[in-house]
């Protein structure tokens, strides 16, 4: 294991084993946790209630990137929150280099996209750092049949889920009450048993840490997510759009009332033509990829391409072109007219033959990395 260096409450390193070989989100995915081993601790960390980054002056030796899978586990708004940094060998050294943070969705973990969603792979072929976190289990309520009723048993979830902007929100996802957490089983009240925490400011935390820790290039911090984790990107893009140069997310709408961002960032956005969770609910069963498409399918222009361009300030104008990748075809609506005089872009790609997956090469024939890494690269804070 090579020698991770912390400057904060990171109270140990954890090697962990859970993979999965399908990146899909069902409604009520249970987390399944991982086992992990505690490695040593880590030498010279300082106590264990200090501050995210407050170490003083950092060597700059230490800006160091070394090698390898590092996994972290820091206490940042008194409860400990999980990540693994990937450093490939084309990224060793000091030279700064990009940062990708890719966000699983409901259910799952850090780990699992590690193991699957080939970012790591393609850092080890691009030379970038690759972040994978973790978000906390929480007990909540899904509305999954749409009824408008909630606080129903079989609604009821136990797991890992981002605060995106629905979580915890009465008339959208109900947090359990003290009664109900109560009740649980020990493993899963210990999980859930905590108040809804500040993600975004977890991600702020998180690239404090590797600024101090790492050489990393601050104007090139991106963040991709799937489902539930492209919620999370989404609010990312509207709440950090200061830190991260460009955002993508799949199958993931923006969760909150849209309001327009400080500085707007490009933005990517996909879905399958064929998700059961999404596509159903805008009248159709599968969406024709056509130019057409948003005159077609009314729905997702009100419900995505609209509020979305709200957000990044771009005008209701675009640019369509037709893609086939793996045999499959990829409709893209391009919005590139700023209303702000700005100059980023916000892409809208519906994926033939798609269902409610991150297409990794084995569970789709498509590695949406390699689509991905292209666009953000383009893109640069000022």
């Amino acid at each position: 294991m090579s020698k991770e260096r912390l400057f904060v409450t990171a109270v140990a390193i954890f090697a962990t084993g859970c993979s999965s070989t399908n990146l899909t989100e069902p409604n009520n995915a249970l987390d399944a946790g991982h086992d992990a081993r505690v490695d040593a601790p880590v030498a010279d960390a300082g106590p264990t209630d200090a501050p995210l980054g407050d170490a003083g002056p950092v060597d700059a030796q230490v800006r160091t990137n070394i090698p390898g899978r590092h996994d972290y586990v820091q206490v940042i708004e008194g409860i400990a929150r999980e990540f693994i940094v990937y450093i490939p060998a084309k990224a060793s050294g000091t030279v700064a280099v990009p940062v990708v943070f890719v966000v699983h969705g409901t259910g799952g973990t850090g780990d699992k996209f590690y193991a699957n969603s080939q970012w790591k792979e393609k850092a080890a072929a691009e030379g970038f750092i690759v972040v994978f976190p973790t978000a906390l289990a929480y007990c909540y309520y899904d509305d999954t049949d749409d009824d408008g009723v909630f606080e129903e048993p079989s609604e009821r979830v136990v797991g890992t889920k981002w605060a995106a902007g629905k979580l915890g929100v009465p008339e959208k996802r109900p947090m359990c009450s003290n009664e109900v957490l109560a009740k649980l089983p020990f493993a899963e009240r210990t999980k859930a048993d905590h108040p809804l925490k500040d993600d975004v400011g977890f991600f702020r935390a998180m690239i404090k840490f590797m600024n101090e820790t790492s050489a990393i290039d601050e104007k090139r911090i991106y963040a991709t997510g799937f489902s539930n984790g492209g919620e999370m990107t989404s609010r990312l893009a509207a709440d950090a759009s200061d830190i991260f140069a460009a955002i993508a997310a799949s199958a993931g709408r923006i969760s909150f009332a849209p309001a327009v961002m400080p500085r707007p960032l490009s933005f990517f956005y996909t879905l399958g033509a064929d998700d059961p969770i999404w596509v159903p609910q805008l009248g159709v069963q599968s969406l024709p990829l056509s130019s057409n498409l948003l005159t077609v399918v009314p729905k997702l222009d009100q419900g995505t391409i609209q509020p979305n361009l709200k957000l990044l300030s771009l005008k209701n104008t675009h640019t369509y072109v037709e893609q086939t990748v793996g045999g499959k075809k990829l409709s893209t609506f391009t919005y590139a007219d700023s209303a702000v005089g700005a100059s980023n872009k916000f892409h809208f790609m519906a994926i033939e033959d798609l269902a409610h997956a991150y297409p990794n090469g084995s569970n789709y024939p498509l590695v949406l990395a390699d689509l991905l890494w292209p666009f953000f690269k383009g893109e640069k804070l000022p």
